[in-house]
């Protein structure tokens, strides 16, 4: 979950458990709302009922970047670094005069939006915006490949 989204929901003084399993809920009244959401610990196996009227589950909050070439720089936890973050956190890997664009990665005319980039918002609306975004990008890296080979 990003930093952003984190603080927001603190503000709003929402809870939030890691290392829980969602594995019952209920309402004390017939057909009525959910007022409670049993959860079970991971690691202990350990069930608690708790007070809730809604639920947010998040899943898939960690990048499967392992199959990534080595090249492709990333963070501690596997998401790719892109645009300035590249030569500030890794400036051996650029090879280039030019910095790397908002979206390219380490690797030149290799571009990583949405979910998988260090720093992004972590919502679908987002990734489509940064892959709208980024289309003129790929455009010019492919232009520029064009000349380096002339």
């Amino acid at each position: 979950m990003s930093r952003y989204l984190i603080d927001e929901l603190a503000a709003a003084g929402v809870h939030i458990l890691t290392r829980r399993k969602l594995v019952g809920g209920g309402s004390s009244t017939p057909g009525g709302r959910l007022d409670s959401i049993v959860l079970r610990h991971r690691d202990t196996g350990e069930e608690e009922t708790v007070r809730s009227d809604a639920v947010f589950i998040t899943i898939g909050a960690l990048p499967h970047t392992g199959w990534l070439d080595p090249a492709v720089r990333r963070d501690r936890w596997g998401f790719v670094l892109t645009g300035a973050e590249v030569v500030e956190e890794a400036p051996d890997a650029w090879p280039l005069e030019r910095g790397p664009g908002v979206f390219e990665s380490s690797v030149p005319g290799l571009f990583a939006i949405g979910d998988v980039r260090r720093g992004s918002v972590k919502r679908v609306a987002n990734a489509v915006g940064e892959g709208s975004a980024v289309v003129s990008a790929v455009h010019a890296a492919l232009a520029e490949q064009a000349t380096r080979a002339r």
